[in-house]
């Protein structure tokens, strides 16, 4: 890993000074999770290798490489949320599928509920936030607990209904996930609010765990689009090839 992030977590002041030193930095954070995904839906060995070794990094207690990408993709995020946060989140944050069986097939001290994030969320809670609709298939296979909740008490079926995602809504309630009253109370608000303000204010599709990057996000939002064309591209071009 690279020295110049061995201090890992830092204060919003000096991870400015970092992207403003290290160009590639912001783009890294953001995009290797993508590139990942659009590798294949088999994480080859050396990459794996890689990864591993960059988790690694998390257990230094200052959070090392792992830390110093956590905070720039999650600014707003204090460190022992950080440190608490395994690499299945952010795997099933971005659902990345291949990234996501790795670890539940090779992990064998894995706490598949484990709270992460700065609202405490289970992988099972941020998949159904962010629709990632194969990473729940994951993770309700595995036996994550479909009724667990986060810090504020919120269900994976009160996101999943929330955002309409009717798919993992219907994933959720066939694994017995039921609205509870506090859900129901939540919705009901919101849906009042949101009739009344004609918009609904929640990011669920914007990069990665975080949306709280104005100056930087546009231009990432536009370069994963890029990724995704040439994935595209690359996969026209070896049917022809074929």
């Amino acid at each position: 890993m690279h020295s110049a992030f061995a201090s890992g977590y830092c204060d919003w002041p000096t991870l400015q000074n970092r992207i403003g030193e290290w160009p590639l930095y912001h783009y890294a954070v953001h995009f290797w999770p993508h590139h990942v995904i659009y590798s294949g839906d088999t994480l080859d060995e050396k990459t794996w290798l890689l990864l591993q070794q960059f988790f690694k990094t998390r257990d230094s207690g200052i959070g090392d490489s792992y830390a110093a990408w956590v905070v720039a993709l999650t600014p707003s995020i204090n460190l022992k949320d950080m440190l608490d946060t395994q690499p299945l989140y952010f795997a099933a944050s971005f659902g990345i599928e291949s990234l996501i069986r790795k670890i539940l097939h090779t992990d064998p001290n894995l706490d598949i509920e484990a709270p992460g994030g700065r609202y405490g969320s289970s992988p099972l809670q941020v998949a159904s936030f962010r629709n990632r609709t194969a990473a729940v298939k994951l993770l309700l296979e595995a036996n994550a607990n479909p009724m667990s909740q986060n810090r504020a008490g919120q269900s994976c079926l009160f996101w999943a209904v929330l955002t309409k995602h009717t798919e993992i809504s219907n994933l959720l309630q066939s694994h017995g996930a039921t609205l509870t009253q506090e859900d129901k109370k939540r919705l009901s608000r919101m849906q009042a609010n949101t009739k009344q303000s004609g918009k609904v204010s929640i990011q669920h599709q914007r990069g990665g765990p975080d949306t709280s990057f104005p100056t930087f996000t546009p231009r990432s939002w536009k370069l994963k689009a890029v990724i995704k064309r040439r994935a595209k591209l690359r996969g026209l071009h070896s049917e022809t090839e074929g």
